[in-house]
């Protein structure tokens, strides 16, 4: 039946249930990391539109607006133009990688000029990006930021902050995986048991929920 652990997050729940549904035998599909960058002679309203359509499977959508890469060369890397970017991408890329999870991130670089100083800036501006600096690093779910979670240029700059919007990110965006009460499980040995000797009865695509 469902998971008693009332200390575990949702997402790790879940998680749980789709490594025993794989264990039954079951196809679940799996989101694979994706990352688009867009500019900003390429933005438009339909590049949110398409956001908010994009099923990802449970897995998170970021949006992170950034001061371009400039510069680099055979010897050395391009660096951003900004100093607080400087320091929080590596971070925040860091982070990504050491979760080792499935997530989409829009990327939209800003160039200085037109940015720097101009209050007006259309990632300024539009309702649903509303910057106040960069970096920033958005969860985006439905049709929108969750704004209350989002990071700004010097809550970006934290391993801490980051840390915690990851593990708020991956808890919100988790798919709803649920077995049917019917459906029990021993509890013990489901790694070296092998494929369905652990469900009592067989385990039927009717009793799962995602």
């Amino acid at each position: 039946g469902k998971m008693d652990a009332p200390d575990v997050a949702r997402s790790d729940v879940n998680r749980y249930h789709i490594s025993l549904l794989k264990t039954a035998g079951f196809n679940i599909p799996e989101y694979k990391t994706t990352i688009q960058e867009v500019t900003e002679a390429e933005f438009s309203e339909s590049t949110l539109d398409k956001l908010t359509e994009l099923n990802t499977l449970g897995a998170p959508k970021f949006v992170l607006i950034y001061a371009e890469l400039i510069g680099g060369g055979m010897l050395t890397r391009s660096k951003s133009w900004c100093p607080d970017c400087v320091t929080a991408l590596p971070l925040i890329e860091g982070e990504l990688k050491t979760a080792d999870r499935p997530y989409h991130m829009l990327k939209l670089p800003v160039k200085k000029e037109g940015y720097s100083g101009n209050p007006d800036h259309k990632y300024r501006t539009h309702p649903k990006l509303a910057i106040d600096g960069v970096p920033t690093l958005h969860l985006w779910q439905g049709d929108k930021p969750v704004f209350a979670l989002s990071l700004g240029d010097s809550a970006s700059k934290e391993l801490t902050n980051i840390k915690a919007f990851l593990k708020m990110a991956f808890v919100l965006s988790a798919p709803n995986v649920e077995i049917s009460s019917s459906v029990s499980y021993d509890g013990e040995g489901l790694d070296s048991l092998g494929i369905g000797k652990t469900l009592r009865p067989p385990l039927e695509i009717a009793d799962v929920k995602i």
